[in-house]
């Protein structure tokens, strides 16, 4: 029904002819941030640091679905640079809050859980960090390269590239 309103994109069109699109990634965004924050859970010392963690997810999260209705919105209204230019400022924000999130507030929620580790068995605990930094900068950098390509596929199929 809303395809055969015919003319101008409509925000109703936008989102049905792209909610397959949205679906998955949405799904693969939850999934992830649920696969993140259930293993750092697991050995979580307290409440305050389960809390924190907590709460670093589901400022994730909302950034993912803001970031998606954002672009959503732009897809039915925004042409030309005004696309462009919303389209690029939308997602250097989205990834500066999941930057921020994954390198400053969650390893500042765990600061005490690796305090005890590294009383307990400093060559493990640094083993444990050496690792978590090394899949955190491959996440980081397969993050931030799809998200260019997505952002860059984006744009080329609107014709603005």
């Amino acid at each position: 029904a809303v395809a055969a309103a015919g003319g101008a994109n409509t925000l109703g069109k936008v989102a049905l002819g792209a909610a397959g699109s949205i679906g998955l990634a949405m799904v693969a965004a939850f999934a992830g941030i649920w696969l993140g924050l259930r293993k750092q859970l697991k050995g979580a010392i307290d409440d305050e640091e389960r809390t924190a963690l907590i709460r670093s997810s589901v400022i994730n999260a909302l950034a993912s679905v803001a970031f998606v209705a954002c672009m959503v919105l732009v897809a039915a209204g925004a042409r030309g640079t005004a696309m462009l230019v919303t389209t690029i400022a939308a997602w250097v924000a989205f990834m500066a809050v999941i930057f921020y999130q994954s390198l400053v507030v969650q390893p500042r929620a765990m600061r005490r859980r690796h305090a005890l580790e590294a009383q307990r068995d400093p060559v493990a605990a640094a083993r444990r960090r050496r690792r978590e930094r090394i899949h955190c900068w491959i996440g980081s950098t397969v993050g931030f390269v799809s998200g260019c390509a997505g952002v860059v596929l984006g744009l080329n199929a609107a014709g603005l590239l």
